[in-house]
């Protein structure tokens, strides 16, 4: 990953490590999950390529609305303790 890449991973980890019951659309984690400062402008690429690193890590889980066919990104709470560990390598 590059360092752009990092700050979109940091970005995503800050906010559902603060709030653990979030659940989105890749659409709502733009909108909201996502600091809205204009230098974290992300693009919905980059922002998908985050969410597919963050599931593959175990650390959100994917769910799918009956109503729609969106997909619904999850924090995993079991995983919350890596999530910690990871955001304790970039502290000041």
């Amino acid at each position: 990953m590059n360092k752009r890449d990092n700050a979109v991973v940091l970005d995503l980890i800050q906010y559902i490590y603060k709030h653990r019951n979030a659940k989105d659309t890749i659409e709502g984690i733009i909108q909201w999950w996502i600091s809205n400062e204009p230098r974290f402008k992300w693009r919905k690429e980059e922002v998908q390529a985050t969410i597919d690193f963050l599931v593959s890590k175990g650390w959100l889980v994917v769910r799918h609305n009956h109503v729609s066919p969106q997909k619904i990104y999850a924090v995993n709470k079991e995983r919350v303790e890596e999530m910690e560990a990871f955001l304790a390598r970039y502290k000041d």
